[in-house]
Parts: structure tokens; sequence; C-alpha cells
């Protein structure tokens, strides 16, 4: 079903998230309350190198990224470099996502922190992610 997400015709709906997301379903309302209740809005928007993405924004400036895909929702939030070492050390990530951070390639001048969103844990880090991106600038 996320293939659909791949198709620019096609735009993504609540049931084509539930459905695509499968199991993982439940954790989308509660993804999307979590955006919310960060004063972020979110918009979609097709891109023809990565399909449909949700863009998280506050007065214009984008916060998180999120993708579709099959049994779970990508969140994904970049830092400058510089932001590293506080992720790593400091921060309220769980152990396993501050070593991923810290192995974690730049993408650019980016650091991308990615947040796989399964169920009520992926929530919490996810969430834990965009209040980290939202202090840091």
């Amino acid at each position: 079903m996320a293939a659909a997400f791949h198709d620019p015709g096609v735009e993504p709906t609540p049931a084509r998230i539930l459905a695509a997301m499968g199991s993982a379903g439940a954790a989308w309302p509660d993804l999307v309350e979590l955006i919310a209740d960060a004063g972020l809005d979110l918009a979609w928007k097709y891109y023809r190198d990565g399909g449909w993405l949700a863009r998280a924004s506050n007065r214009g400036k984008t916060v998180a990224w999120i993708k579709v895909a099959d049994g779970h929702a990508i969140l994904t939030c970049y830092f400058a470099e510089r932001h590293r070492q506080g992720l790593v050390a400091g921060s309220t990530l769980s152990d396993e996502l501050r070593q991923r951070v810290a192995a974690t390639s730049m993408v650019g001048r980016m650091l991308p922190v990615t947040v796989e969103v399964r169920d009520g844990a992926g929530v919490a880090e996810a969430g834990a992610v965009v209040r980290l991106k939202l202090a840091a600038r």
C-alpha cells in the first residue's frame, strides 16, 4: 500500500496512511497530536525524488519530515553538526538512538536524526527528537 505514496496522483489520506502502517497505524494519531501539541503545522507535498512527505514546520521553518512506509512512519529532524555531542551525551534520547546519532554520517552539512514510529515508544522518541530540534534553533 505504501507504494501509493510514490504516486503523485494519490494523495495521502488518513485512511491510506492507516492502511499503509498496518498494525502500527494506532501510533499515527498520536504522532499527529504530538506535532500539533508542539505548535507545528503538518503539510503533505509530493517530491519527485522521495514521494509524498509531510513537512512539520513552525512559521515557515522546517522542524521535521515524516514519511509513511509499509508498517511504520519515519520522522527525521536535521541538526547542525555542532549539536551532535549534545544529542549523544546529554539528551533524553534512548541509548540505541544516541549510538546511531554518534555513528550517523552527515548529509551535506546536516546531521539526520531518524526515528521509526511503530508504537507508543516510537512516538515518545519522536517527541524527544522534535523537542531537541525546537530547542536547538
